[in-house]
């Protein structure tokens, strides 16, 4: 699947297409990490990168979901998946990797949800900005200089512009 193909669907679009057998999870999801490859420097929103676990889900059998093999990335503040960081984009918790799954993040993948990395946040979530000093600032993607916001500023830059992914979503923020 060409990026200008896949940047005029939405996340339901996308999961009909795959059901649909038009194109594979798989496509969609090299082309969602493309993109994110090609815009993350500069924006610096995604701050961990879970493409192979991606990858092998997609390879694997994926719920029979509405939102099956569509492409994700969860929100680093408060979602926790067994196994993978979840940092509340702190230096305190820098080390701290889940043990556990939350609910949330369980139906997200019960729903066929493709988990590809994290969405940067401010420190806990307290800031009107994105700048953390564990992973730095996040840039708005329509002007550098400034940020996406918070507290979900990682999500809203990776959503925008059609920098990669149809569909994000941080407590405050769907988009």
């Amino acid at each position: 699947m060409r990026f200008e193909e896949y940047r005029r669907h939405d996340a339901i679009s996308l999961a009909g297409l795959i059901a649909k057998r038009e194109v594979t999870a798989r496509e969609v999801l090299e082309t969602a990490i493309a993109r994110a490859e090609q815009v993350n420097p500069a924006i610096n929103a995604i701050v961990h990168k879970q493409y192979e676990q991606a990858r092998k889900a997609v390879a694997a059998e994926l719920p029979e979901g509405p939102l099956k093999g569509v492409p994700y990335l969860i929100k680093d503040l408060g979602f926790f998946e067994t196994g993978e960081p979840a940092t509340f984009g702190s230096s305190l918790f820098k080390d701290f990797v889940a043990d556990h799954e939350t609910a949330y993040v369980s139906r997200c993948k019960k729903a066929g949800l493709v988990f590809m990395g994290r969405s940067s946040s401010p420190e806990f979530g307290l800031n009107p900005n994105t700048e953390p000093r564990l992973y730095g600032s996040c840039h708005n993607p329509w002007s550098l200089e400034y940020s996406p916001g918070g507290s979900s500023g990682g999500a809203a830059a990776n959503c925008q512009r059609s920098n990669g992914l149809p569909r994000v979503i941080g407590r405050n923020v769907a988009a």
